[in-house]
């Protein structure tokens, strides 16, 4: 019955967050248009005076110099004019561009992380897993994707649970027993029902394009125009995901009923030290072990299942120090 109460307070909770999400990340694309149509505005309008207004004869000439006010003027309400216009237009556009990366977010995930579609029967013992472990959910068949790369780890992305696709690197087909894939399987899909894979994809989605541009782009006038808008949205992204992993590894718990396995594919991944090669910043929040951290994120989420496993017993092993 605990369980039943929980995985519905999640739906909830995840409910509320992919709505203030939306929210928030609309208000944040508000702001970066009005930022950057300020820079190019003012940067124009200061180039414009440079270069064709002459202050020496300003200084010597009254009647020039309140002509030249009066142009300011003129020039300062065409300015404020062109603001406004350039605002609702990077308004409309913000709400375009929001509805296009939800659409295109799951295809850009698997593309960015070099994800491939398995072939139906390719990997019969995965996919003959995620079908028992979604039938046990509830939810429709992932589909699987395959990521070649040593390093154990992997991710689901969808907005829809009928959308998922669950993916795995060959790392972690070959380094874990069959109990510990089965218990990364179970944690991912223990995610579907409750909304967590929907609420880290809408926060990939809506957050991940404004903190990559302004981590690629070399241009200055961009970075200084994204900074406010880049913050927003690392803190958009921390406020949807707070507190996410450790109810996803007790939902995971409940779910498989097997937090022995959980526990040691765990401890497998933290003790890699490897990184998955393709991967970006917009996905990170995606994979069971963050792949721009070093793998000490694991050491609580391994002690407090330690715990679970052996109640009472000191943390041995490496990444619970």
């Amino acid at each position: 019955m605990r369980s039943v109460v929980l995985h519905e307070a999640a739906i909830r909770r995840n409910r509320r967050r992919i709505v203030s999400l939306v929210v928030l990340a609309i208000l944040n694309y508000w702001i970066a248009a009005i930022l950057l149509t300020f820079s190019v505005v003012v940067g124009t309008l200061l180039a414009f005076s440079t270069n064709f207004l002459d202050f020496s004869v300003v200084s010597a000439v009254p009647d020039a110099a309140r002509s030249i006010r009066d142009s300011a003027t003129a020039w300062g309400l065409g300015a404020l004019f062109v603001f406004g216009g350039f605002a609702v237009l990077g308004t409309v556009v913000g709400v375009v561009l929001i509805a296009n990366r939800l659409r295109v977010v799951r295809d850009r995930v698997l593309a960015e992380t070099g994800a491939q579609l398995a072939r139906a029967g390719t990997h019969a013992q995965v996919e003959n897993l995620l079908a028992g472990l979604a039938i046990s959910a509830g939810v429709p068949a992932p589909r699987l994707a395959l990521i070649d790369d040593s390093v154990p780890n992997a991710y689901a992305v969808g907005r829809r649970p009928e959308e998922v696709v669950v993916a795995v690197t060959s790392g972690l087909l070959e380094q874990l027993s069959r109990d510990e894939i089965e218990a990364v399987l179970s944690h991912t899909m223990s995610r579907i029902p409750s909304l967590d894979i929907a609420l880290s994809t809408w926060a990939v989605a809506l957050t991940g394009h404004t903190i990559e541009l302004w981590e690629r782009t070399e241009r200055k006038s961009v970075k200084i125009g994204l900074f406010v808008s880049k913050l927003l949205a690392e803190r958009l992204r921390s406020f949807a995901l707070r507190g996410q992993t450790a109810q996803q590894d007790m939902l995971a718990v409940r779910f498989t009923r097997n937090p022995r396995s959980l526990l040691d594919a765990l401890v497998k991944l933290e003790s890699n030290a490897g990184v998955v090669r393709s991967r970006g910043c917009a996905s990170a929040p995606l994979w069971i072990e963050y792949p721009y951290w070093d793998g000490s994120s694991l050491g609580e989420r391994i002690a407090a299942l330690r715990e679970l496993v052996e109640p009472g017993r000191p943390a041995p092993g490496r990444g619970i120090d």
